[in-house]
This record gives structure tokens, sequence and C-alpha cells, in this order.
């Protein structure tokens, strides 16, 4: 039995990492920038130049249809906000290069304070009944048919994940879950009789159990912990 596993009182998250605050920063200032480059343009341009919105709301519609899984809705998104940049006048997709790259460094930073911070066995890592999601820019979606659950981590950046885990039974008697979702989220579902503890933090964000509690006075039924952290995103336990 591991630490990953079997720490029925894991501390709430605290975002004390000075790798991942920097990473954090990183990815937020790009986006400003992106924003600032996407909006700095004169009101009286042409009709003309506002099509490419058509594409990238296209490509939102369909994102929130596959709820956010799935790269297709994001690429057609994506494609439509450069687009969109290329058409303002003294604006170029060059203008973009710089906010990306500062973005894709900033995920880059995000992803290694999480693997230091999580510190999870490389036996467990490599176990089949461990769930290792990321989630950038597209989506994850894990649901085993049946068998033993023994802990999972989920990254979600700029996209979304589910968890199906109402066909499995914990390995233990208590497993773990450590999400980070930055402008991005999910769900994890659970079979009934399962508690949920959750011992996560959010800002601009949530974590939630919508779970149903059971009458019952049984405290060897199995618990699930939700650890981690959500900035301007969310997940939820039902």
């Amino acid at each position: 039995m591991n630490d990953f596993n079997m720490n029925h009182e894991a501390p709430r998250r605290a975002v004390n990492s000075t790798l991942l605050i920097v990473g954090i920063g990183m990815v937020i200032l790009g986006c400003l920038l992106a924003l600032e480059n996407l909006t700095s343009f004169a009101v009286g341009h042409r009709v003309d130049r506002y099509w490419p919105l058509i594409i990238v709301a296209i490509g939102v519609v369909k994102i929130i249809e596959n709820k956010f899984r799935g790269y297709g809705g994001w690429i057609i998104t994506i494609v439509g906000l450069l687009i969109f940049a290329s058409t303002m006048q003294g604006r170029s997709i060059g203008h973009l290069v710089g906010p990306a790259i500062l973005v894709a460094v900033g995920v880059f930073v995000v992803q290694i304070a999480q693997k230091r911070h999580r510190k999870v066995p490389i036996a467990l890592q490599r176990s089949g009944d461990f769930a290792r999601g990321t989630a950038i820019l597209g989506g994850y979606k894990y649901k085993p048919n049946g068998g033993q659950f023994s802990g999972g981590e989920i990254t979600a950046i700029f996209g979304g994940f589910e968890m199906d885990l109402r066909q499995t039974t914990m390995k233990h008697d208590t497993v773990r879950i450590d999400v980070f979702c930055m402008m991005g989220g999910g769900e994890i579902l659970v079979p009934g009789g399962w508690e949920v503890s959750i011992q996560a933090q959010a800002i601009v964000g949530a974590v939630e159990d919508k779970t149903i509690a059971l009458p019952t006075t049984d405290a060897t039924r199995p618990k699930l912990l939700i650890t981690g952290f959500a900035l301007f995103g969310g997940v939820v336990v039902k």
C-alpha cells in the first residue's frame, strides 16, 4: 500500500509551489497578451472582417456538444481565431506566436510542477487500474468495464474530462484522485455507496460533491478522496 492511496487525511492542496505559480502565471499572461492582440482593432472595420467569428462560433458549439471532450471543436475554434486575427488591420497571425509560445511553455512548467507534487510511485503509474489523464485543448475519458480502481491523477488545461467509475470496485478501503483544472474541468461518476471526501481548493471555480448521501452507519464503505486545485474551472462528483 502506498501513501497516494492510503492517505486518509490528505491536506488541502496549497498553491505554494514556486514552479506551479510560475507556470500558471505564464499561461495567464500569454492568454492576456493573445486577448489584447485579438481585441485591439478599430470599431470601424468592415463587416467582411468578422466572418471568421462564424468559424469560432461553430467550434464553441461543438466543444459544448462534446462536453469539452475531443479535439475537433477546439481545433475549429483556434483556427477561427487565427483567421480572425489575420483579417484585422495592421495585425497578422504572427502577433499571436509570442503569446502562444508563452502559454505552451507555461503549460509545460505546470505539468512538471504537478509531477513533482504528486510523486506517484512508478509501480502505481504503470498499474492498469490507475487512471492517468491529461486534457489540454481536448478531452480525456476514462471508463473501465469492471475491475478494480486504485486511484488517479487528472490534469485539464483548456480541456475537459469524464471519469466513469460506476462499474468498478476500490482496490483499497480508500483511494485518491488528484485533479488540476485550469480553464477547464470535468466530472467523476461513482457507484452508489461510495463515500466522497473533497479536500481540493478552487479559485474562481468549484470542486463539488453532488452524490446522494445514503443513510448508513457502515464505517467500512469505500471512500474516494478528491484532492487538487481548480482555477477558472471545476470538478463535479456525482
